[in-house]
């Protein structure tokens, strides 16, 4: 069985980027644009791993990632470019792991 990752940016070319990256024999990669969409796939199939932006316009990402938290125990990289001192504190708080 194939592993499933999740990607969620507002930036459809960087999805696109990273699902050609992550998409082999062993891997499938799907991508949403939008909180509401990713939220929605993530409680209806299961994933290894989570890929997602923390600053999304449409809504808070730490409230996603918080909400991904509380619902199914899976690893989640936070990429951003934009994330300042704050959004960093914030995303640490929500339970991500710093490596």
């Amino acid at each position: 069985m194939k592993k499933k990752v999740l990607i969620i940016d507002e930036d459809l070319a960087v999805c696109k980027e990273i699902k050609y990256a992550l998409q082999s024999d062993t891997t499938d990669a799907y991508y949403v644009t939008s909180v509401q969409e990713g939220f929605e796939l993530f409680t209806k199939q299961h994933f290894c791993l989570v890929i997602m932006d923390i600053i999304l316009s449409e809504a808070d990402g730490v409230g996603l990632l918080q909400a991904i938290r509380q619902t199914k125990p899976v690893p989640v990289l936070v990429l951003s470019s934009k994330a300042e001192k704050t959004n960093k504190v914030s995303a640490l708080r929500a339970g991500v792991k710093q490596k």
